[in-house]
């Protein structure tokens, strides 16, 4: 339980406390000792423990959320660096899993063309497709954490997909006020009004802007990563559009 949910509920806690004080005070200032005091008494007994129970069991956010946001920041800061002295400069690409390889990030060197992945291989520069980079989606983490934790069951159809990547960042991973998932013709647009975490998005765009989309933090990758999975499709991700604490991002998902 994070953000606005423990505001309200310490709100509400604090709320029934302080009507819970005005009863029993009005019970003992008016001292009639008929059934209009014991309804007060009752009442402001029943207040008393519902707010301490309430307060008791809300849990603030352990971790501040401008630190959270900033932890993956420099780590993809690095891997953009290495993969650009490596003169691998393009978009990453998440691919869907196969029989023969899990979902996977890969950075051309030039133009996508589908590459020829060999398990475990990482740099990629032999066959018949691209040349570039594989790795490991920095969204896999928090897409195993979904699956286990949550039984996050991926739906086949677009329209549920859609619905499900919303429902995944608002209210199971309560990333922002307000989340939109739409398609607009070969893209798929995801808006979060008051991201939490839109601070590490800054640093990050301060440095380079291309570092979004050649590889994007955890939470834009494993939307790429639910998109891939849940249409066995490509995916990239294509532009980052930073307005104050709202956040829109572009996805294309047309590649096979």
């Amino acid at each position: 339980m994070t953000g606005p949910a423990v505001a309200d509920y310490e709100r509400t806690g604090g709320a029934l406390i302080l009507g819970a004080v005005l009863l029993l005070l009005t019970a003992l200032l008016t001292n009639r000792g008929d059934i209009t005091s014991a309804t007060l008494i009752l009442s402001g007994t029943a207040c008393f423990v519902s707010g301490l129970f309430i307060l008791t069991f809300t849990k603030s956010d352990p971790v501040d959320r401008h630190l959270a946001a900033l932890l993956p920041a420099q780590g993809q800061i690095e891997i953009c660096t290495i993969c650009a002295d490596l003169g691998v400069h393009g978009s990453g690409y998440v691919l869907p899993p196969t029989k023969s390889r899990p979902l996977t990030h890969f950075i051309p060197v030039g133009d996508y063309r589908p590459p020829q992945l060999e398990k475990n291989s990482v740099i990629v520069i032999e066959g018949e497709g691209s040349c570039g980079v594989a790795l490991t989606p920095s969204g896999t983490p928090l897409l195993d954490m979904l699956a286990r934790d949550h039984s996050l069951v991926i739906p086949p159809d677009e329209p549920g997909l859609l619905a499900a990547i919303r429902e995944v960042l608002l209210s199971v991973l309560e990333l922002g006020d307000r989340i939109t998932v739409t398609r607009s013709g070969e893209s798929i647009i995801v808006t979060i009004a008051s991201y939490r975490l839109v601070e590490g998005c800054k640093v990050v765009q301060a440095r380079s802007p291309t570092c979004c989309t050649t590889y994007p933090c955890p939470v834009c990758s494993l939307i790429a990563c639910l998109l891939a999975q849940g249409t066995g499709k490509t995916v990239t991700l294509e532009r980052v559009t930073i307005e104050g604490p709202d956040l829109q991002l572009l996805f294309g998902c047309a590649l096979s």
